[in-house]
């Protein structure tokens, strides 16, 4: 036997017996880092390692994600009506890690994997409620983690259902694919979701057939960049009185950073959508946002972020804010339309801030270098329904804030260099500061 093929042996062996070992302190430690990742942008949600049972193959873990106090918090109470003593549950992540650079040991199991990396791990959930009671949930979450610490983890849903507590849940096939890398920051998303189902005290909701896809690439500015795409069939409530379904419901965005500047856009479509004394809703949107300081941004953010109080919001955002504007940026919606039963309202509306010294900056030479425009279009019927309910609209018509053309009341708007127009009529503005 050649002395090559022998060393190629050797070599072969202490990748499959040796190296496991060692690398199964890096795949724990890489298995702590994507959680805690994934939680570093709130500080409401506490990742927490129960130690884990480190074996030369195989490892075995646990960790606890926690929800504290904070405006994730706070609209899980109102939703549910908690009182202020009530706890909300932990949701338990148990893990088994099959480590080594050919994580040999995977192959007992469903989806294990030959392929080179820190390790090959499978997950369950379970929820922990206050009184110390432990509830399995549906679903196994099969990871690879590559030899950068970068995640590839894949949530698989078979089709049942169960009861609890007397709420019934059902559920189709859901599968979704997640890579995440805490090395810099990227984060994708892709997968489908059949339907799912929650029966309780004679109502239904039902969530059917949502599609996600989301690849985003972070950026040194503090926020992830890249397309999206989420796609909702429909989301109905049924009840012995009535049903109520709203959808589909359409979300595609994308950005993108050039030269340090930031742009955006959004298609927004939500059919069937339940507007109070106006009925069922059809809503487009079609919006844009164009050569935004990236860096002014993110600071703006990280400063959001980190207020902690509303009086401290107006001293820490204010220059950032200014910051942000003195940059230059544009905002457009080409389609702001809302389809009533009673009719249309359609709109366009842009803004555009132009760039200016940022040391000279006021709020009165903000407005002077704001060039805006809006048109909008209400159907007739629409306006009589209006005008019925709140008859100021009849000054509003009167003073030609609305013009009649054919079958629609229409709005013309523009304002620039501190100048407003409404349907070609100057309004002059008092703008504190040019007085």
């Amino acid at each position: 036997m050649k002395k090559s093929v022998v060393a190629l042996l050797i070599i072969l062996a202490l990748v499959v017996l040796i190296s496991p070992g060692i690398i199964g302190r890096l795949a724990e430690k890489s298995v702590d880092d994507n959680l805690n990742w994934a939680a570093a942008d709130r500080d409401d949600i506490v990742v927490t390692s129960t130690g884990f049972d480190r074996g030369w193959f195989t490892s075995a873990g646990q960790h606890r994600v926690e929800l504290r106090e904070g405006d994730l918090h706070d609209l899980l109470f109102g939703a549910f009506d908690m009182a202020e003593t009530d706890a909300l549950p932990v949701l338990i992540i148990d893990t088994r890690l099959d480590h080594g650079l050919i994580p040999v040991s995977s192959m007992a199991r469903d989806h294990g994997s030959l392929l080179p990396g820190l390790g090959s791990a499978v997950s369950t959930l379970s929820i922990e409620f206050a009184d110390g009671s432990v509830v399995n949930l549906p679903g196994t979450i099969f990871s690879n983690i590559g030899l950068t610490g970068a995640l590839q983890s894949n949530f698989v849903l078979e089709p049942g259902g169960v009861d609890a507590a007397g709420v019934r849940f059902d559920w189709s096939k859901a599968d979704f694919v997640i890579t995440a890398s805490p090395a810099n920051g990227d984060i994708g998303v892709s997968g489908e979701l059949g339907s799912f189902a929650v029966a309780s005290d004679g109502e239904t909701v039902i969530v059917d057939t949502l599609d996600v896809s989301v690849d985003h690439t972070a950026t040194p500015f503090g926020f992830t960049v890249g397309p999206a795409k989420i796609t909702l069939k429909s989301f109905a409530i049924i009840s012995a009185a009535d049903t109520t379904t709203i959808g589909p419901i359409f979300i595609d965005s994308d950005s993108a950073i050039d030269d340090g500047r930031l742009n955006a856009d959004v298609t927004f479509r939500m059919e069937n959508a339940p507007i109070p004394n106006f009925g069922a809703a059809n809503i487009d949107i079609v919006a844009r946002l164009e050569n935004v300081d990236a860096a002014a941004l993110g600071q703006l953010r990280r400063s959001l972020d980190a207020m902690s109080t509303a009086d401290a919001a107006m001293i820490d955002i204010e220059g950032d804010l200014q910051r942000l504007l003195a940059s230059g940026l544009e905002w457009h919606f080409d389609q702001l339309d809302v389809e009533l039963p009673l009719g249309r309202v359609t709109s366009r509306i842009s803004a555009v801030v132009s760039q200016s010294n940022a040391d000279d900056f006021t709020w009165a030479s903000a407005l002077l270098s704001l060039d805006a425009s809006a048109d909008i279009s209400l159907s007739v019927d629409l306006v009589d329904m209006l005008t019925d309910a709140y008859p100021d609209m009849h000054t509003v018509i009167a003073m030609g804030f609305l013009q009649r053309k054919g079958e629609y009341y229409t709005i013309e708007a523009a304002f620039a260099k501190g100048l407003l127009t409404v349907n070609g009529a100057p309004m002059p503005l008092p703008i504190p500061g040019l007085q």
